[in-house]
Formats: C-alpha cells, structure tokens, sequence
C-alpha cells in the first residue's frame, strides 16, 4: 500500500520521458533584438505551425531607468 503512489505516477514518468525526446527548443525571441531559433538558426525560417509553448518574461523597468536607450 506504501507504494500506490509511486506505482500510479510511474506512467506518467514514463510518458513525459518519452515525449520530451522528440521535443527541442527551436527559438528564443528578446524583445531587445536578439533572435535565435536554435543553435545557428534563422527565425525567419521557424516553421510557427510547430510551436506548441511560448514562455513570456517582462523584466522590471525602475523610474531612474525609463529614458534610457540601448547603445548600439
């Protein structure tokens, strides 16, 4: 009995084990410029049919730094 939970979360281990392999990271886009679609990649060329989760991040943006700009 000690052991149901491990046993009715072992299928569920097994599946997420055996679906992550057929999934990679194929893109990363920074609202500051940067794109990469995977190692030496072209983010024009992604194919946007195969994107199943986009992940959003906002960093903080403090009053001293409102008017700053990037230099290029």
């Amino acid at each position: 009995m000690k052991r149901l939970p491990l046993l009715a979360a072992l299928p569920l281990l097994c599946a997420s084990v055996a679906s992550a392999s057929s999934m990679m990271s194929v893109g990363y886009f920074n609202g500051g410029g940067d794109v990469t679609a995977g190692p030496g990649g072209d983010i024009n060329t992604l194919d946007v049919r195969q994107i199943t989760h986009l992940n959003y991040s906002f960093g903080l943006i403090y009053n001293a730094e409102k008017d700053e700009t990037k230099p290029r």
